[in-house]
């Protein structure tokens, strides 16, 4: 599983993401907020790295979930399960494939001109 170098790099996005947010956390707590603007500051900041880690988890579950299906391995679906026990990410994560199956779509097709 972890020969892979698609997941390995998508795992690695993955800890990229929660070391920047540890290190902003961080940073943030020497300071503080002081301003309303800060704390609005802060807010973006927060939302974004959140958005950054949903879509980086995202593709970690999308790639395991891809790699089951082809290897029909049961082991590599239930680490999506655990990483998702509450389907909390499953709509995002359908969203995702459907997506990421009509790129696929598009890229086999040729076009008639």
């Amino acid at each position: 599983m972890l020969t892979s170098p698609q997941l390995l790099k998508a795992v690695t996005t993955l800890c990229l993401v929660c070391v920047q947010f540890c290190a902003f956390i961080q940073d943030a707590g020497c300071g503080g907020p002081t301003s309303s603007g800060s704390a609005d500051s802060f807010s973006r900041s927060v939302s974004r790295y959140g958005l950054r880690f949903t879509a980086a988890l995202l593709s970690v579950l999308a790639i395991i979930e891809r790699m089951a299906r082809d290897n029909n391995t049961n082991k590599l679906l239930n680490i999506s399960a655990r990483l998702n026990f509450n389907t909390y990410y499953v709509k995002q994560l359908e969203k995702f494939c459907s997506d990421d199956k009509l790129l696929d779509g598009d890229k086999k097709t040729p076009t008639s001109s």
